[in-house]
């Protein structure tokens, strides 16, 4: 796990309406900032194994923060063993954490197999108390099955997650929303773990999941600031 940081700001320009009523009081309003999230931690990997197949790395980890895109592949060498692991995973770590993952497997013959696995895992803060709301779906494809997944988001008064070892089958899906509040200055978790897995049963594996967290600011003081000097602005006239 990477134990380095980062740190990321975003800003939104305050409304149309609330810049022409500054500029009318003839004063520039300050941005309406989000909370600042410092990245503490992050462990992203996609890992996939074939028959046979040892002489080839079997996972692909983000070396740093910054985003992480791979797609990876091992498949057997032989007619004895088929077999065949794919994994993908895009990740972001911003203003806005967002991620996207897929996991396959894929046996046939004596002794085939193949399996795939996307993992994602960040810790991090908000610098003031800040409202988010979040998505998160996994889903099998049609004749397939995901054989594992897992989602948690936690931290001081957020407690959000899917369970262990949820096992989704033939099309299924998971789908889990919420909205709350990020502490100021308290450590928050996501972590996500997609694992699909085919044998030489004729059953093969095949899934994907989606993330998305976004903070939400809260009413800025340029509101205020510009409403208020747009009502001196009237009462001059």
């Amino acid at each position: 796990m990477q134990s380095s940081m980062i740190h990321v700001r975003r800003n939104i320009r305050p409304g149309t309406l609330c810049a022409a009523m500054v500029v009318v009081a003839g004063l520039a309003a300050p941005s309406a900032a989000l909370a600042d999230l410092t990245f503490l931690t992050q462990e992203r990997w996609i890992e996939t194994v074939a028959p046979r197949a040892d002489s080839l790395p079997t996972r692909v980890s983000s070396p740093g923060f910054t985003r992480f895109n791979e797609v990876y592949t091992n498949a057997a060498k032989d007619s004895e063993a088929i077999g065949k692991g794919d994994a993908t995973q895009d990740s972001t770590l911003g203003s806005k954490i967002t991620a996207t993952g897929t996991a396959s497997g894929i046996g046939g013959g004596p002794i085939g197999f193949g399996s795939g696995e996307s993992y994602f895992k960040t810790t991090f803060t908000a610098d003031t108390d800040t409202t988010f709301n979040f998505l998160f779906n996994a889903s099998s494809f049609e004749s397939s099955v995901v054989q594992y997944f897992n989602f948690s988001f936690t931290g001081e008064g957020v407690n959000f997650t899917s369970g262990d070892s949820f096992r989704l089958v033939f099309g299924q899906t998971f789908d889990l929303s919420g909205e709350g509040t990020l502490k100021a200055g308290q450590t928050y978790t996501v972590e996500i773990d997609l694992y699909a897995f085919g044998d030489g049963m004729g059953t093969n594996g095949d899934g994907s999941f989606g993330f998305s967290m976004v903070t939400i600011p809260a009413p800025g003081a340029s509101l205020a600031m510009g409403l208020g000097l747009a009502g001196l602005a009237r009462r001059r006239r």
